[in-house]
């Protein structure tokens, strides 16, 4: 999920607003929805993959990697903390059905900052048995959950193997964006109480 927190939206301008508070209760939603419908299977170990452009921004002067300008609610600092508190709230969640494997991989916005906060996650959780972080800065990272590794590509390098969608189909543009990182999403995301 490009989770984006610290961005900004204004519901008049794009439909729907957009805020960290709202962002954080959308990332917990996601997270209980996903332990629900696991909820009958057998768990050994659980594949938390961070990152791709879970923070918006990743500069001081409130662009991406690349420099894009972002409309930002929040200042660096806060986003970045209210990012790691997120996070581990995340993990200890996960810690109460099986041990975390914690895989960082970073986005097109959050390059540097994402890396600092697989750091800082690894470091909160350095003596904790049932918790690994992988903060490796590597483009690609190859997991070993069964006989046949599987990769995890950054979202740059996952573009080559989207579908070709139908012309204007924003429905089957985003179906194919899910196909492509493997977020099969197979009704609308819950929206927020506010």
């Amino acid at each position: 999920m490009d989770h984006h927190l610290g961005k900004y939206c204004c519901e008049l301008e794009t439909g729907r607003a957009y805020d960290p508070e709202i962002s954080e209760r959308m990332f917990i939603i996601a997270l209980e929805d996903l332990l629900a419908k696991s909820a009958s299977l057998p768990v050994e170990k659980v594949l938390f993959v961070c990152g791709n452009d879970f923070l918006n921004t990743d500069h001081l002067g409130r662009t991406t990697t690349a420099g894009t300008p972002q409309d930002e609610a929040i200042r660096y600092q806060e986003s970045f903390l209210r990012g790691r508190q997120l996070l581990v709230r995340a993990i200890d969640r996960l810690r109460q059905i099986a041990p975390v494997q914690v895989v960082m991989v970073t986005g097109n916005h959050d390059t540097q900052r994402l890396y600092y906060l697989g750091d800082v996650l690894q470091a909160w959780f350095r003596s904790t048995e049932d918790v690994a972080v992988n903060k490796q800065p590597a483009a690609a990272k190859v997991l070993s959950v069964s006989q046949k590794p599987h990769r995890v590509y950054p979202r740059s390098q996952r573009e080559a193997f989207r579908f070709a969608p139908a012309a204007g189909d924003r429905t089957t543009r985003r179906l194919g964006r899910e196909q492509a990182s493997g977020n099969f999403i197979s009704r609308p995301f819950p929206q927020p109480q506010t």
